[in-house]
């Protein structure tokens, strides 16, 4: 475990364009295993979407659209984060030790998935307090200080120390996809002395989704979907007045847009794992077992 945990330095431009290439060029690999999870959120977000189905629903259950509408969305942030946690760590453990799920149809659910989640709702809670604390911070110096140039200064402050928490913390996603024994310590370690070439890597991909999102903008601004049309289209969904046509069409795009920056999300943090600890070996039980890490010395 010893050469596991080593001093590395990432390359700010490998990373990108291995996150982009390796997007793309598994493209096929990662949606097939993960086309069945996909499916089941497309078809969820129709069915809750719909007017038909919540009226019926509602009745059934005895209880209001209003109650049934604060069901729905509980429920389906549950089975977004769940599913999406499950197609994460298939892809984590394909990205980076080339593992391959077995089956046409995957779906697992098991220890290492409930580890995940209690990872994510973990760091949610620290993120909440902490992005909290610091908001709550700011807003009392407001009202003694008046908006100057200290609460901007405060303002930059707060965001470099919640992009240095994420930045040192976010790898242990990858860790508990991995079965590492100790992810949230390995991530904190393998992360000292690359703060800043994660940052800017993470910037430049950034860039690099902003264009993706302004050319489909364009795209679909060309073909008649301004702002105007596209907001009339989620009113009328919210309102339950849309016809199925324009449910399934808003819930395709979004399912895709999905897809594209989770596997992006993916992609990004295999990279930056791959880069940190050398892991050259499809034997996790080998890495994080008794036996000798298989990691490159001298990276």
């Amino acid at each position: 475990m010893s050469e596991f945990i080593q001093e590395r330095k990432i390359s700010i431009m490998s990373s990108v364009s291995e996150t982009i290439g390796g997007m793309f060029s598994n493209l096929g690999s990662l949606l097939s295993v993960s086309w069945f999870a996909w499916l089941l959120l497309f078809a969820w977000g129709i069915l809750s979407a719909y007017a038909g189905v919540s009226t019926t629903l509602a009745a059934t259950l005895g209880v209001s659209l209003e109650v049934l509408a604060q069901i729905v969305q509980y429920t389906t942030t549950l089975i977004q984060v769940l599913l999406t946690s499950v197609i994460s760590i298939a892809w984590y453990r394909y990205l980076i030790v080339g593992e391959e799920a077995e089956g046409i149809v995957f779906l697992q659910i098991g220890k290492r998935e409930m580890v995940y989640l209690g990872y994510l709702f973990l760091f949610g809670v620290a993120f909440v307090l902490l992005a909290g604390g610091l908001g709550g911070a700011g807003w009392l110096m407001m009202q003694s200080l008046g908006t100057g140039w200290l609460i901007y200064l405060y303002g930059l402050g707060a965001v470099i120390l919640l992009s240095f928490f994420i930045i040192r913390t976010m790898l242990t996603l990858a860790g508990v996809a991995l079965d590492e024994p100790e992810p949230l310590r390995s991530a904190w370690k393998i992360t000292r002395g690359n703060c800043w070439r994660i940052f800017w890597a993470m910037v430049l991909l950034y860039l690099v989704i902003l264009l993706v999102y302004a050319v489909m903008l364009g795209i679909g601004m060309a073909v008649g979907f301004s702002p105007a049309v596209m907001g009339e289209i989620f009113l009328s969904i919210a309102s339950g007045k849309a016809p199925f046509e324009t449910i399934l069409f808003v819930h395709a795009v979004s399912i895709i847009l999905t897809v594209f920056s989770t596997m992006l999300g993916v992609a990004f943090l295999s990279s930056l794992y791959r880069q940190l600890t050398n892991i050259t070996s499809g034997d996790l039980s080998a890495v994080f077992g008794e036996a000798t890490a298989t990691a490159e010395e001298g990276a």
